[in-house]
């Protein structure tokens, strides 16, 4: 639900941005953000009412990390790279929504690795971003040290998702062998 209105809207706000076009940026941020504040309270809503998820589809709720990291990102493409009152908000948003997801990790990780565990690759990406901004950025000391700590949690999940490709791409290259 969120990539259609969300995220594309926050991708065209971090190309725009880049390009120069801040001021269309700001219009396709506020689009993919308001959007995203609409989706929220739905999406939310049924995860807490609904049945459990099957434990097939439960890495996918890597994507609930997203909005708030893209949307840092995409926020910071249109507005210089300058750590403001709504990034920060942001970035407050993000760790909550990963302090959440640290704590169901066994649970969304109960049948092992999959191709699904991508839906972090989002959050992880521009995790990274931010986390380079945060780190140059002139606040005080503890803000660098949580941008290096993104860049490092971020770095570090997208390369356990290249190295759990692999293994699942060889495992099944192994099977496909067997079974001819």
């Amino acid at each position: 639900m969120y990539m259609p209105t969300v995220g594309a809207n926050f991708a065209s706000a971090i190309a725009l941005g880049a390009f120069g076009y801040s001021h269309w940026g700001y219009v396709f941020f506020g689009a993919g953000f308001l959007s995203w504040m609409s989706l929220e309270a739905t999406y939310l809503y049924h995860l807490r009412s609904s049945e459990p998820l099957h434990p097939e589809q439960r890495p996918l709720l890597g994507i609930q990390l997203a909005p708030a990291f893209v949307g840092s990102s995409a926020y910071l493409s249109c507005n210089g790279g300058q750590i403001d009152m709504v990034v920060l908000g942001l970035i407050g948003y993000g760790l909550l929504n990963l302090f959440f997801m640290v704590r169901l990790m066994t649970w969304v990780l109960r049948l092992g690795l999959s191709m699904s565990l991508w839906a972090f690759s989002f959050a992880m990406a521009s995790m990274v971003n931010v986390g380079f901004r945060l780190s140059c950025a002139a606040l005080d000391d503890s803000f660098p040290l949580l941008g290096h700590l993104f860049v490092i949690l971020g770095t570090t999940v997208i390369a356990l998702l290249i190295g759990e490709t692999l293994l699942l791409v060889i495992t099944s290259r192994k099977k496909k062998s067997r079974i001819a």
